[in-house]
């Protein structure tokens, strides 16, 4: 959450095993962070200072320059709204990178948890929850397990899932938080073939 002066302050930590150089990417559009990692892990804290979704990207490199990334998805909140949170596992599975489209089947069972959105003073108490999953399906509950009966429409090209949390004692206090979902065909199966000499 950003505080009194809007700031919020994020240490961020990464190990990585054979990992001897790293770089940092917040995801601001400020500068990329970059140094020699020290028995393989690597520290760095980041400043922000507007509220928003952040894709983090840590990068490190070997000793032959290979490379290896993982992003994170980052929310800063601010003091006077909500803040709303999505979590999800497809197939009891967690989806960690949400900033991409998520791609599933229509066999797909996808659970959406809010049980990480706050309020303003920094609880989950006192939330009421809207997801809208983008396929006409709707939902007022912290957690709802849906699946998609029909494949992703052309245009955009994926289900928008919408979560809406609203503080309830001040309704006019919401926050959003949105994620994509792609839902394409299931590949054919193949039990086995025979081959017959002629």
């Amino acid at each position: 959450m950003l505080d009194e002066n809007s700031e919020a302050t994020v240490t961020f930590n990464g190990v990585s095993e054979n990992g001897v150089a790293y770089e940092w990417d917040f995801g601001d559009q400020t500068n990329a962070m970059s140094g020699e990692m020290i028995g393989g892990t690597t520290q760095m804290s980041h400043t922000y200072t507007a509220a928003g979704a952040y894709d983090v990207r840590l990068t490190v490199f070997d000793r032959e320059d290979n490379e290896n990334t993982i992003k994170r998805r980052l929310i800063v909140g601010e003091a006077d709204n909500p803040l709303a949170v999505i979590s999800l596992k497809v197939d009891g599975n967690d989806v960690f990178d949400l900033s991409e489209p998520i791609t599933v089947n229509r066999k797909s069972v996808i659970q959406f948890s809010a049980e990480n959105s706050l309020n303003r003073d920094g609880t989950g108490r006192r939330l009421g929850y809207q997801w809208d999953f983008g396929d006409t399906q709707r939902s007022t509950q912290k957690t709802a397990s849906h699946t998609y009966s029909d494949l992703s429409p052309l245009d955009p090209g994926y289900y928008e899932v919408i979560l809406k949390v609203l503080d309830k004692n001040d309704l006019t206090k919401t926050s959003t938080m949105t994620v994509h979902v792609d839902v394409v065909g299931e590949l054919p199966t193949l039990q086995a073939f025979t081959a017959v000499p002629q």
